[in-house]
């Protein structure tokens, strides 16, 4: 079976990819079909009545309205207030937060539920706060969090719970097994050449090793986005938030974060920030069905990305003790450009998980 692209939107059609210009993400034109999920904006409301079950999923981190916090810190450690709420009938309510909703609101559209925003006044007057779901790990958790064998443990069941419902969102988008790979389109773009390397390269795999290329580019918060992760093989992309919807798989996937390094003097030695899923506190065997099989990292050497964004100049201005401020890395640097060095090895670490 040969390998095939495939864009969403969000439904599969088998195409190429044609480029835009060098300094924007590439476009993916292909034949989209119509989404399997309509996209539904999701608010969270400030009516508290009818309730036959409350749980509350009020998260306190910091930076919780972006969309990888949102996922990591506050709706994965909180998640066994849904698996609670499984185990009521009737109307479920859930106060959350505005950024956790349309994440929430697909992993429970097979009950009947209602979103409460989390700073709703008639929070107050519920009949019974005492019967308020809290999570064990209420107003969520961070890499400062400490956490001891037993809270690592829930941890890993609350993951996996969470897998389990993505997956029951819908069968697979695709009736074969697939590749995700992620496209930014804002900071930290792979430039057209390097889609068209990467893509490439994953194709030729995916012919050997009998699976599909899936582009993604970053975008809705919905049971799209949701359902293609629950169900890939693997994942590839450049660090960024995207890679939080590994979180949602239902399967363990193979994944690959490219990132770059922060030495100032080009020596590769120490890796620019890469996606920190609370690795901290999950341990894959306290998780019957473990998000990845592996992660693997590579980093893309620093003077490529400099020289392709023209910044030889600026990166010593955001630079202290020999080392690039990772700030900078990460907003700093709109284009990532790979050569078939790193792609080669981008595959040769997909390949040696699957």
């Amino acid at each position: 079976m040969a390998a095939s692209t495939i864009t969403l939107s969000f439904v599969a059609a088998v195409g190429t990819i044609a480029f835009a210009s060098q300094t924007n993400a590439p476009s993916l034109a292909l034949l989209q079909l119509q989404a399997s999920y309509e996209h539904k904006e999701v608010r969270p409301t400030h009516n508290c009545g009818g309730c036959g079950f409350v749980g509350d999923l009020r998260c306190e981190q910091e930076f919780k309205i972006d969309y990888l916090h949102a996922i990591n810190n506050c709706l994965w450690p909180t998640y066994d207030v849904v698996f609670a709420s499984r185990h009521h009938s009737g109307l479920r309510c859930f106060i959350t937060d505005e950024s956790v909703a349309p994440l929430l609101q697909p992993l429970v559209s097979d009950m009947e539920t209602r979103m409460i925003s989390a700073d709703a006044p008639c929070i107050e007057s519920l009949p019974n706060t005492s019967d308020v779901k809290k999570s064990a790990f209420a107003g969520g958790i961070n890499h400062e969090t400490e956490l001891d064998a037993e809270q690592k443990e829930r941890l890993g069941k609350h993951r996996e719970a969470m897998g389990r419902d993505a997956a029951s969102i819908g069968k697979s988008p695709i009736n074969q097994p697939y590749v995700v790979l992620i496209l930014r389109n804002n900071h930290r773009v792979l430039n057209n050449e390097s889609v068209q390397l990467l893509t490439d390269a994953l194709m030729e795999l995916g012919e050997r090793r009998h699976f599909t290329v899936v582009p993604y580019v970053t975008g809705d918060k919905d049971a799209n986005t949701i359902n293609l992760f629950a169900h890939a093989s693997g994942v590839v992309g450049y660090y960024g938030a995207a890679l939080a919807n590994v979180l949602f798989a239902s399967k363990p996937a193979c994944v690959v974060e490219m990132t770059t390094f922060k030495d100032l003097d080009y020596s590769s030695k120490n890796y620019a920030p890469i996606t920190n899923l609370n690795s901290k506190h999950y341990d894959v065997s306290h998780d019957p069905t473990p998000a990845w099989k592996k992660w693997a990292v590579y980093g893309v050497p620093l003077q490529q990305l400099v020289e392709a964004n023209h910044a030889e100049q600026s990166i010593r201005s955001h630079s202290k003790d020999g080392f690039v401020s990772e700030q900078y890395l990460v907003d700093e640097m709109p284009i990532v450009n790979l050569t078939r060095l790193d792609v080669g090895i981008v595959t040769d670490k997909l390949d040696a998980c699957l």
